[in-house]
């Protein structure tokens, strides 16, 4: 489980997100090994809204603007996700065979 910092006042919540996902993403993608499968859940802290969900996939298929998207687009229709952080990321790794 990853604890993600407080979104700065003045930070914009978009690009924050997008560069914890890029960053984890890149650790999750460097220590999968062959047919591995990467998944994320990203929540409040305070467990007040629904997690965002992304659904495991091939680590040597994991690209974190793919990730990224698919989260933002969760994000457009509920907005008030963005006010309610700190935010934990979740990294499920699934062995592949």
């Amino acid at each position: 489980m990853f604890k993600l910092r407080e979104i700065g006042q003045g930070e914009a919540p978009y690009q924050f997100i997008e560069l914890a996902v890029r960053e984890i993403g890149y650790f999750e993608k460097a220590n999968a090994e062959g047919l591995d499968k990467v998944g994320f859940t990203l929540h409040s802290s305070d467990r007040t809204q629904n997690s965002i969900r992304v659904l495991l996939r091939r680590a040597d298929q994991l690209d974190s603007e793919v990730v990224y998207r698919q989260i933002e687009q969760i994000i457009q229709s509920n907005e008030a996700f963005l006010l309610s952080g700190p935010f934990n990321m979740q990294v499920i790794q699934s062995p592949g065979y």
